[in-house]
């Protein structure tokens, strides 16, 4: 063998070493998801969605799903079409909402095509009222909470803002725009924790962390959000991180809290509350050393809370007064509670609180697609 055909034979061999042993880095395309996709362009996301909406809404009671189509501009500004399937979710909203919730699920095979990874489920949360401003309101407020929780805690879902124009393929319904707002698949918020999540009602007591559990459910209680449960996991995912070490609950579904105010939201009667407005600490038995912890970093973000509110230009300034003035009750509260010297706080938030009540605006019904 030659000497230079040597050469390039060790060459060859080092390099093959050198690969195997330091391959390379997974490329950024394969840990993108479909959220990051959808997320990337800013506060808003324009988009069209075309599906048989006629056929979604009349059989809303039902477990049905539509092939779809969504429509939106990247941030290059190209045109991006994309195939979907729209699935109906959730209960209680299918039954009293003009326009039913629904799950995006995008084709896996699509994703890796596009460089994207494989988490396809986003929810879509949308409209329920018929009345254009009322629903819009509702879904502006909704949205506001989650970017509160995302200033609290990464230990939370994120949220992208949309603008849609529903496009009914049968042609039976008119084209509507309505804002609404998705939310990020929960095994992607799961592996983003450095976890997975836990398919449990609700784990090993001993491993779920208190400190968490206790920020979490002072957050519940500022905005006065009772429609959860730790016991049965209700509108709450725990994620059990590496080698099961810790739980840590991660909560969602705001839309009962009593600082969106739904027109369609019911009080908890389990505990006695008689206004979704009504405020009772849902969260499990702590000492005062925890609960002051958690009631201290609820403190500590109300300037940045009001501030989320304060600086969002799509919400009317009605919205603004009503969600600043819910959380006014909380804080003042508080700290009136603390000025009394109060101790064994779990016992006292646990017995529920009533506040000022603030109007409800009442559903004006109305048609689920149209101006």
């Amino acid at each position: 063998m030659g000497t230079r055909n040597l050469l390039t034979l060790c060459l060859g061999l080092f390099t093959w070493i050198g690969l195997a042993a330091n391959p390379s880095p997974p490329k950024e395309a394969t840990t993108k998801t479909v959220f990051d996709w959808l997320s990337a362009g800013g506060e808003v996301l324009e988009v069209t969605l075309e599906s048989d909406w006629s056929n979604l809404i009349e059989n809303r009671k039902q477990d049905i799903q539509e092939t779809a189509k969504l429509y939106f501009d990247d941030t290059e500004g190209t045109a991006q079409a994309v195939d979907l399937k729209v699935l109906l979710r959730g209960k209680f909203r299918r039954r009293v909402c003009a326009f039913p919730p629904v799950k995006l699920k995008f084709p896996k095979k699509d994703l890796k095509k596009r460089g994207l990874n494989n988490h396809n489920d986003l929810k879509l949360v949308t409209h329920c009222l018929g009345d254009k401003k009322s629903g819009n309101e509702n879904v502006l407020k909704e949205y506001l909470t989650y970017q509160m929780y995302n200033a609290l805690s990464s230990n939370s879902y994120r949220v992208q803002l949309v603008k849609i124009t529903y496009v009914d393929t049968a042609k039976k319904l008119p084209k509507t725009k309505r804002y609404g707002f998705l939310i990020e698949d929960t095994d992607e918020m799961a592996e983003r924790l450095g976890g997975e999540e836990c398919d449990c009602m609700y784990p090993d007591v001993a491993k779920v962390d208190e400190k968490l559990i206790a920020e979490m459910s002072m957050f519940q209680y500022l905005i006065g959000n009772e429609d959860w449960n730790l016991p049965m996991g209700r509108n709450l995912k725990y994620v059990i991180t590496k080698g099961g070490a810790r739980a840590i609950p991660v909560a969602y579904d705001f839309d009962f809290s009593g600082v969106v105010n739904t027109s369609y939201a019911l009080a908890n009667v389990d505990h006695k509350l008689q206004s979704v407005l009504d405020r009772v600490y849902l969260g499990h038995p702590a000492s005062d050393p925890v609960m002051l912890e958690a009631m201290a970093k609820i403190k500590a973000k109300r300037s940045e809370f009001e501030g989320i509110i304060k600086a969002f230009s799509l919400l009317s300034g009605k919205g603004k007064k009503e969600m600043l003035s819910y959380l006014d009750t909380c804080y003042e509260l508080l700290e009136g509670l603390e000025d009394a010297g109060t101790r064994q706080w779990y016992a006292t938030l646990s017995k529920g609180t009533n506040v000022l009540t603030i109007p409800v605006a009442p559903s004006t019904g109305g048609k689920a697609l149209g101006k």
